[in-house]
């Protein structure tokens, strides 16, 4: 993640919902926005077994999604 790309982040959001990989590169993206932007930014974490959420398959996307839809409401409250 450049310095120009956390600029953007910050100037055009004010809460980030995060869907990383589960590779190291994933993880490094993840940890740097997090140190970056903080508060304002909320990890969906895929199980393990995955790659990324394109290895999903729809049953475990749903779950996915009732996930991401408790981030959501949490940011909301």
């Amino acid at each position: 993640v450049s310095a120009a790309q956390i600029k953007l982040l910050e100037k055009y959001f004010n809460s980030i919902v995060l869907i990383a990989d589960n590779d190291d590169a994933g993880i490094i993206m993840r940890d740097k926005l997090v140190q970056k932007l903080g508060p304002v930014v909320t990890s969906v974490y895929i199980d393990k077994k995955y790659k990324d959420i394109g290895d999903m398959d729809d049953v475990a996307i749903k779950k996915l999604k009732f996930q991401f839809d408790d981030s959501i409401a949490d940011l909301l409250q």
